[in-house]
């Protein structure tokens, strides 16, 4: 993952508050998994470089990730909470090794050297070319945002931008919430060839290979959620519904893959979503 998308992944791993799973490659070619509660993405001013700061639950302690060892990041279904209290980050001091206390009004862009400032404008003139070649919505032709805008995802970075995002989110919970119960108890599955689609299977294959008894996590596919998705909006719902594909998905800088859908009724769109999910997760075990 370059680091242009890397970083804007990590910016959404803290706006969610979720603990997430970090693929690093140190410097002496060690490969590590680690699972990781982000507090920070900070800038080093002295060596100038990007890190992550937060808790690393393999070593017990605060301590921070330098960006470029990234490979990737899985985004887990677990929670956690800053200290509200006192309302305060943690960030690791330059020199000293040691926590200090940052107030929590402190923003990102106060932390960044402002030389990223052109980069930034580059980002911007990315999300100005989405706007520019976003569909229309077919049934009151407004521009956007309107009563009929179902969502609006970014397929390269796996957020929901627009639209009715907390019942896309719900209908996850749904599945994530269902499969953890199902691995916990240690229930038996079972899939026909044609049933349910290919995508609910890959969501459940993966939450498989990636379940932690311990902690009773898995890690969710949101590709192939989004695919899920799309079959029910083109294959099982009633609901009339309008999906387009716009932007290029290209580098890091310019616009991503996007999928919007408007629908004359989101909400009743998601309902029967919601009972048909149900019903393959009910099935997947008789």
């Amino acid at each position: 993952m370059d680091q242009f998308s890397l970083i804007k992944k990590l910016n959404s791993c803290l706006d969610h508050r979720k603990v997430i799973i970090l693929h690093i490659e140190w410097l002496d070619d060690r490969l590590e998994t680690i699972y990781f509660e982000p507090y920070l993405l900070g800038w080093n001013s002295d060596s100038q470089w990007t890190f992550l700061y937060g808790w690393y639950h393999e070593k017990n302690c605060l301590n921070f990730i330098p960006v470029q060892y990234i490979v990737s990041i899985e985004e887990t279904e677990e929670w956690f909470s800053i200290d509200e209290k006192n309302k305060v980050f943690f960030l690791l001091e330059n020199e000293k090794n040691k926590v200090i206390k940052v107030n929590s009004e402190v923003h990102l862009e106060d932390l960044t050297d402002h030389d990223d400032d052109e980069t930034d404008d580059e980002d911007n003139e990315g999300g100005e070319d989405d706007e520019e070649n976003r569909p229309d919505c077919p049934f009151c032709k407004k521009e956007y945002d309107c009563e009929h805008l179902m969502f609006d995802y970014d397929l390269s970075f796996g957020e929901c931008k627009g639209g009715c995002c907390e019942e896309l989110n719900e209908l996850k919970n749904i599945m994530g919430g269902a499969f953890v119960k199902l691995l916990s108890q240690k229930k038996a599955v079972h899939f026909s060839d044609h049933y349910p689609p290919d995508s609910f299977k890959d969501i459940w294959s993966y939450a498989l290979e990636t379940y932690k008894p311990r902690k009773k996590v898995i890690c969710f596919d949101y590709d192939s959620f989004i695919q899920l998705i799309e079959h029910l909006i083109d294959n099982e719902i009633d609901e009339e519904c309008h999906k387009f594909n716009y932007g290029s998905g290209g580098a890091p800088g310019f616009d991503s893959a996007m999928v919007i859908c408007y629908t004359a009724n989101p909400v009743s769109a998601y309902n029967s979503m919601a009972t048909i999910i149900k019903k393959y997760i009910e099935d997947i075990q008789e």
